[in-house]
């Protein structure tokens, strides 16, 4: 009904996919198990030749493990450096 009164109709709001929400990978810890054991080395730390960072951070779309902390967000600037 808008087109018959002249006013053109508004388009849609553009599609923006959702953001990356990174995963951390599922661990089975038992009482001799050894939390760790299951972490990744961080693929960001590793590039900057710091290959002792272990991480539970893995981004599922890229198949990478990083860095997710309150103090290091390796994740966030992994992702920043791919757009």
């Amino acid at each position: 009904m808008v087109e018959f009164s002249g006013v053109p109709a508004a388009a849609p709001p553009p599609h923006h996919p959702p953001p990356i929400i990174p995963t951390i990978i599922p661990t089975i810890t038992h009482m001799r198990a050894h939390a760790t054991t299951v972490r990744r080395y961080c693929r960001k730390c590793s590039d900057a030749g710091n290959r002792r960072v272990k991480t539970p951070v893995y981004c599922r779309k890229c198949q990478v493990p990083l860095c997710f902390t309150p103090k290091k967000n390796c994740y966030r600037e992994w992702h920043d450096l791919l757009e």
